[in-house]
């Protein structure tokens, strides 16, 4: 069994693609256990046919959320020479609905579809109102709710003070500078949940946010603006 690489279909989010060459059936099994046993997430298992690979396997790996792909739907031979069939990405649709959901997010809360490779110089943020964000990341784009970052008050359903700040780096273009009547302390913490918020829904790793010269605030790496 090999590692060929990694399947990643949002940012932040990747998974094992792995090809093994049974010489019988019980084989692929067994590498499929071991396969869920090792990783801590979902994978792909690539196989060269489809009759080796047993039903009790392909719904054993289902129930881990893990899919079988076979190289005979992925490869043909055409005049001597190797010819690509249907897409590997299109054999993978399935496994990427089960794992990260579709393209569309609801509420209360989920994950944007950034894409791969992306960064916070790549993200746009502009402010509809003070409930809604538009967002667009290279070619992916869309409209969302404070609820859908995570920032809603479960008690009453009213948006975080995290979004409170977004709102006010938003007002300054970018940039927040620390008032001098307030905890900066305080308010540090929740610069650092307001950036967590964001790694989380966008799946970049990188800090959102620098500070500024001598330590009189902090800047956005995204491009933000508010509500026309």
């Amino acid at each position: 069994m090999w590692q060929l690489g990694w399947y990643e279909p949002l940012a932040g989010e990747r998974f094992a693609i792995c090809l093994v060459l049974p010489a019988s059936d019980d084989q692929v099994h067994e590498t499929a256990i071991r396969l869920r046993e090792c990783l801590e997430k979902p994978f792909v298992l690539v196989v060269p046919l489809r009759k080796q690979a047993a039903l009790e396997t392909i719904e054993y790996l289902r129930g881990g959320q893990s899919r079988i792909i076979y190289l005979e739907d992925l490869l043909g031979v055409e005049a001597g020479e190797w010819s690509a069939l249907p897409s590997a990405e299109d054999a993978l649709n399935s496994f990427r609905h089960d794992v990260v959901g579709g393209d569309n997010f609801h509420m209360p809360e989920h994950r944007f579809p950034t894409p791969p490779g992306s960064t916070w110089k790549e993200i746009l943020i502009r402010f509809i109102d003070g409930h809604q964000i538009q967002i667009v990341a290279k070619k992916q784009q869309g409209v969302v709710h404070y609820a859908h970052l995570g920032m809603v008050q479960r008690k009453n359903g009213q948006p975080t003070l995290q979004w409170d700040l977004l709102l006010k780096v938003a007002d300054g273009h970018g940039e927040y500078l620390w008032p001098r009547a307030q905890d900066r302390g305080r308010l540090k913490k929740r610069r650092d949940r307001l950036a967590e918020h964001l790694q989380t829904f966008f799946g970049i790793k990188d800090n959102p946010f620098e500070n500024l010269p001598r330590g009189a605030g902090f800047k956005a790496r995204f491009m933000i603006s508010p509500e026309p």
